[in-house]
């Protein structure tokens, strides 16, 4: 696996295209555990971001209401100072301002995705929806950890 080189020389960009469907999650997470760990990750660091990956779209799937999601395209960015996954579809929002049906299961599905990574962002988007999930290379440390 390698990445693509983009216009900035420190940026290396992994881009996958795939269908918006359940049983293609297991090769998903293979492929973005991969490029993590191509890009450096230690083992634990890039499991955690397979799976974090995986729930997000899970959640999306089973509880957003998108059956009609073609496709899912994920960005996998390799930087000096963090390995980020971004997220994009082009269905409806996945929270929206009145409540929906699966909202707070989806909301609830997304702390468990926050919990894997350092940062996690989601940006509705005329064209569908993006999720930024964020690791960066030196983690802070949490004052429960010391």
């Amino acid at each position: 696996m390698e990445f693509s080189a983009p216009h900035d020389p420190s940026l290396r960009v992994l881009s996958l295209s795939i269908p918006a469907h359940r049983r293609h999650l297991p090769l998903l997470g293979a492929a973005v555990e991969a490029a993590a760990r191509e890009a450096g990750a230690s083992a634990d660091a890039a499991y955690a971001i397979n799976m974090a990956v995986v729930q997000a779209i899970s959640a999306v799937l089973r509880y957003a209401g998108t059956p009609a999601l073609a496709q899912f395209e994920l960005e996998c960015l390799d930087s000096p100072d963090r390995i980020q996954v971004c997220i994009h579809d082009q269905g409806p929002p996945w929270v929206g301002t009145q409540a929906l049906p699966g909202q707070a299961d989806t909301l609830q599905a997304f702390e468990l995705v926050r919990a894997m990574v350092d940062a996690l962002e989601y940006l509705p988007h005329p064209s569908g929806n993006r999720l930024k999930l964020t690791r960066f290379r030196t983690r802070p440390v949490l004052d429960d950890e010391d």
